[in-house]
């Protein structure tokens, strides 16, 4: 799947775009991003359940972008008052 530090980035890269997506909120952006991180790990366990491979960095970066959307939208509607 590729080096952690390589994995950290495209995730750090990944909540960032989310957290721009679907725009900002008080919760910090630390906390998008590390939404974001997790979302990374989700969305490839995700999509390699579904037999889609992201190979190459923007293909990486794509499908991380999309599990961290689901994962801080989640946690938004969860945590929302």
């Amino acid at each position: 799947m590729g080096s952690f530090i390589q994995i950290l980035i495209v995730g750090l890269v990944a909540g960032w775009l989310a957290r721009a997506f679907l725009g900002t909120r008080k919760q910090g952006v630390l906390v998008d991003i590390g939404l974001g991180v997790v979302g990374a790990a989700a969305g490839t366990v995700l999509f390699g359940i579904l037999g889609f491979g992201a190979h190459g960095l923007i293909a990486k970066i794509i499908v991380a972008f999309v599990g961290a959307v689901v994962i801080i939208a989640t946690y938004r509607a969860l945590t929302r008052r």
